[in-house]
């Protein structure tokens, strides 16, 4: 009976493909996001879920390609996306970074406002309010064009994932099984608090 075991491949010719694992997870589960979305904006009870669904869509969304360690692997997969999909990639890559990540443009509206009773004694002001307005979820139409794009996207990186394979596969045929047994099992890594500033390798 043969005994099936496995080594982890941590040679410079597998990166690629490991980059291309994270990616394909990113994508994956914001096609699988934008496909609840369509379920919540039609059930009034769930509305309040909107918000924190954009938010996590376009975080995942964007940390396909957003950069880190595996952009300057990637990065060229965007270069499939037609003209009409880079201009929606850059805008909501401009959503996710100027106002769901950082307070920065528009799309918020913070006000302090004083109100005052007209011909009152004094200046009329009686009291000091507050208000806020912000942009605080995606439209259907434009969680329908991030399904699209991750759709795109996915495409290209499966197609990528089995050609890495196939290359791989041609390396690794060429070692000896004693060279396939200097690599080891890693077992999965638990990271601890303190390495959250830490890039990984």
């Amino acid at each position: 009976m043969a005994t099936h075991t496995y080594v982890d491949l941590e040679i410079e010719e597998a990166r690629y493909l490991a980059n291309l694992v994270g990616i394909e997870y990113d994508l994956r589960t914001t096609i699988d996001w934008c496909e609840q979305f369509a379920q919540l904006t039609a059930d009034r009870d769930k509305y309040w879920l909107v918000e924190p669904m954009t938010t996590a869509i376009l975080v995942r969304f964007i940390r396909a390609f957003g950069g880190g360690k595996r952009y300057p692997d990637t990065k060229h997969i965007l270069s499939i996306l037609n003209e009409k999909e880079k201009e929606k990639y850059e805008y909501f890559k401009n959503v996710r970074s100027k106002h769901v990540a950082h307070s920065a443009n528009e799309f918020e509206d913070n006000q302090v406002k004083a109100y005052y009773i007209k011909g009152a004694a004094d200046n009329g002001v009686n009291s000091i309010g507050l208000g806020c307005a912000r942009v605080v979820g995606l439209s259907s139409d434009d969680i329908n064009a991030i399904h699209g794009i991750c759709q795109t996207l996915m495409a290209k990186v499966k197609s990528e994932m089995e050609l890495e394979k196939k290359k791989l596969m041609a390396l690794v045929s060429t070692y000896t099984a004693e060279d396939i047994l200097k690599f080891k099992m890693r077992v999965p890594k638990y990271p601890k608090e303190i390495d959250v500033a830490k890039d990984r390798r």
